[in-house]
């Protein structure tokens, strides 16, 4: 029999008599601790059982003992060793490696179950943590207004997702909206749109020379999606979405409303494309506007124009679209256009800025622009 073969079959025979009685190998050290007096550790046993640790004599007896059987049982039925057999050390060294697999296997399922109740006990921290930020911003606006609570303003909450996104909650007379979708990735950029909000509903009749110019502005990029879009002249953005249908887009503008009823509101409707490339905006439009479209050629593959209207304090606003592929596709628009809003077309040259870039800024005016993606087959939505 080759090198170290009897006692892989003591080994094997150990294992064997242990897992009969269904103990660990903590459970046998302890017992050849406690019966037999011999300090054994459970890395002990699983060396004895490996086959890689020499064997005593008067530690083969204790086993012998406390599994109850005669010695010879943990040797085999014959202690011989003058005959070799190779397949029976083959067997015994395939069993050891099986063994020694499944072991590795135990040890991993164990390691994979302690890192995950690690990693749920971190979550509700994390979400214990973020429940104490959130209590912050769940008071009533009253809190920095005197005349939220009589307005009925609502409440901020925070949330935190699954997949590690943010949202935020607005509550209006016990209903409750999700105002920020899940495109948050962290706390700030949370609480810093919920300032934003607050600040701008807590604008009051008194802070009429504070401009509250909001506008919306998208480049479309989904197919059979919906996103409200709110521009405050400051530059931050809040943008809300995506939608399944235009009703849901609705009610949340009127929620949005709600937050500063002393403010005029305008609501326009614009459209997106199919095409990526198209930019979408929402402005308040005065009645009687005298238009013109600004058009130009960004490149040879991209045409871009401006319809402004005249407007005595800023010289002029306007609704931007880009990304047409050809000269005709750009005019082809801006004569749709010009059926609803006529006006002269004044082709222009490059400048060192896009003309997308308005300079649009409203005065004591939301402005709540509803923007969709609609399919390939479906046409735009004119502006309303």
């Amino acid at each position: 029999m080759r090198d170290g073969g009897l006692e892989a079959i003591f080994g094997v025979r150990v294992r064997e008599l242990r897992q009969a009685r269904g103990w660990s190998q903590e459970e046998l050290a302890d017992r050849l601790t406690q019966q037999a007096g011999l300090q054994f550790h459970q890395t002990q046993i699983g060396k004895v059982e490996s086959g890689t640790r020499p064997i005593r004599l008067n530690e083969a007896a204790a086993l012998a003992l406390i599994f109850n059987v005669p010695l010879q049982d943990l040797i085999g039925s014959s202690v011989a060793v003058a005959s070799p057999d190779p397949l029976r050390d083959q067997l015994v060294e395939q069993s050891l490696k099986i063994r020694a697999l499944q072991d590795q296997q135990k040890n991993a399922e164990l390691t994979v179950d302690r890192a995950m109740r690690a990693l749920a006990h971190n979550r509700q921290q994390v979400v214990d943590a973020q429940s104490r930020m959130a209590d912050l911003y769940r008071k009533p606006l009253a809190a920095v207004d005197p005349d939220a609570a009589a307005r009925k303003r609502g409440q901020f909450s925070v949330q935190r997702h699954s997949e590690g996104k943010f949202s935020f909650f607005l509550t209006i007379d016990s209903e409750m909206l999700l105002v920020g979708g899940s495109k948050y990735s962290d706390v700030a950029s949370v609480l810093l749109d919920i300032a934003f909000i607050r600040y701008l509903s807590c604008k009051g009749e008194d802070r009429r020379d504070d401009r509250i110019g909001w506008f919306g502005v998208m480049q479309s990029s989904q197919s059979n999606g919906h996103a409200l879009v709110v521009l405050g002249n400051s530059g931050q953005t809040v943008a809300t979405g995506p939608y399944a249908d235009r009703d849901k887009v609705m009610k949340d503008i009127e929620l949005l409303k709600a937050l500063a009823p002393h403010v005029p509101t305008h609501i326009r409707q614009v459209s997106g494309s199919h095409d990526p490339q198209w930019f979408s905006v929402a402005a308040y439009v005065p009645e009687n506007a005298e238009y013109t479209y600004e058009f130009r050629e960004v490149n040879s593959r991209q045409y871009e124009y401006v319809r402004r209207w005249k407007n005595d304090e800023r010289g002029g606003v306007g609704l931007a679209a880009g990304g047409f592929h050809t000269r005709h596709q750009a005019l082809r628009q801006i004569q749709k256009d010009q059926e609803k809003f006529p006006g002269p077309v004044l082709e222009i040259s490059g400048s060192d800025r896009s003309i997308l870039i308005l300079e649009a800024e409203l005065k004591n005016s939301f402005e709540y622009g509803y923007i969709s993606s609609p399919s390939s087959s479906e046409k735009p939505v004119e502006i309303f």
